[in-house]
């Protein structure tokens, strides 16, 4: 229906100010000319509104309007209720009576937008935070509504991808210890031929759990009554076929976007050989340590700043110290400072050329505060990856000659 009573600029005026969105005119110099929220005051820019942290991106956004006639953005802006929320806008150029180009800035309310926006960032934060630190996690389905399968589909191919061609065994569980999903090793281990079809069956259904199916459920219901993860845990189990195996295994609950426990994930790592080979580099070292406290020669090792890690009873007869006494005191305890630094140089030596040097002469302080001469062959030592650790050394007593 028209109406008389108001020309139709009074009639724009109206609808402007009662509609919820905010609405600017500005000048080419950003200067405001109209808003419809509130009494404008003199030589008003449209920067006295935007978020000071938007405010570079809305001057390239207003230049582009200028250009190209119309552009879409999003800002913080200062409204009705003097605070900053996040609105839409959209723009278009104008040319006025004055022959002077003007942009006119609708601008729409997404605060709520934005909101559930935040909360779908901080889930997708959580969700890469945990496949950041167990890689072979695939526990989206859980978390995220059919509607928002989107987003993440191409991380759940990589992640597919992954679980699927890593040696450990992968599976979750909602909270009644249901099976909702496993990774192919899994079902290979339980001889099923596809990995879907796993879901929806309990641990009695299983071949691989048959005799620890009590161990297994009073583990993960205290994970998920407790809600705290358990890394890490190294644990023995007997398989089906009556054989032991040692794994490495982490347990996690799993959370709804309400942070609601809705089940967990737990990955097994066979590490079966790497124990046994553990066990038997223990054995081997041991055997060695005992060879080495039963030679008469003095047998050393330091780190590299120089504190003692290990040696044979020999070498506490050499110094005349305990073995409680001599372990992690430094060597420069034991000397003056003339001999200090030739260990130093000659340790220096070594840890450069890494090659050993032999039939190094100095002196020790001997408990009592006497010295003994020495003459030592020292080399470097190593780790398991070829890093330089140390140094270790034969001493012996050449004082009386």
């Amino acid at each position: 229906m028209a109406s008389t009573s108001k020309n139709p600029h009074e009639i724009n005026q109206i609808i402007s100010e009662n509609i919820e969105d905010l609405i600017f005119i500005v000048n080419k110099n950003h200067i405001c000319e109209y808003v419809n929220f509130e009494e404008l005051r003199d030589n008003q820019t449209i920067f006295n509104y935007i978020h000071p942290n938007d405010s570079d991106r809305i001057k390239k956004f207003l230049k582009n309007t200028l250009k190209s006639g119309a552009s879409l953005e999003e800002s913080r802006i200062k409204s009705r209720s003097n605070s900053f929320k996040w609105f839409e806008i959209k723009s278009k150029r104008f040319i006025d009576d004055a022959n002077q180009s003007k942009i006119f800035l609708i601008c729409r309310d997404i605060s709520k937008f934005k909101k559930t926006e935040k909360n779908y960032r901080e889930s997708l934060e959580r969700f890469n935070s945990l496949v950041d630190s167990l890689p072979e996690i695939r526990y989206w389905k859980l978390v995220q509504s059919k509607d928002s399968v989107s987003p993440f589909q191409k991380t759940r191919e990589m992640l597919d991808l992954v679980m699927d061609n890593i040696p450990h065994f992968i599976y979750w569980k909602d909270t009644n210890l249901v099976y909702l999903g496993c990774n192919t090793n899994f079902a290979l281990l339980n001889e099923v031929e596809e990995s879907t079809k796993i879901i929806g069956r309990h641990d009695r259904d299983l071949i691989w759990s048959k005799n620890i199916i009590d161990y297994i459920h009073n583990i993960e219901s205290r994970v998920m009554d407790n809600d705290q993860p358990e890394h890490n845990s190294i644990e023995s189990l007997i398989m089906s076929d009556g054989n032991k195996k040692w794994f490495e295994i982490n347990r996690i609950p799993l959370h709804n976007l309400k942070r609601k426990v809705v089940g967990l994930l737990v990955t097994y790592e066979d590490i079966t050989t790497r124990k046994f080979a553990g066990e038997k580099l223990k054995e081997s070292e041991e055997k060695y340590r005992g060879i080495l406290n039963n030679i008469k020669e003095s047998y050393f090792e330091v780190d590299l700043n120089g504190t003692f890690t290990f040696f044979n009873d020999s070498f506490c007869i050499l110094l005349g110290y305990s073995k409680e006494e001599l372990l992690e005191i430094n060597y420069q305890n034991l000397v003056d400072e003339e001999n200090k630094i030739k260990i130093e140089e000659l340790y220096n030596k070594v840890f450069k050329t890494s090659q050993p040097e032999t039939n190094f002469q100095f002196q020790f302080r001997y408990k009592d505060g006497s010295n003994v001469t020495c003459e030592e062959s020292v080399v470097i030592r190593y780790d398991g990856d070829g890093n330089k650790i140390g140094f270790s050394g034969l001493a012996r007593n050449i004082t009386e000659k």
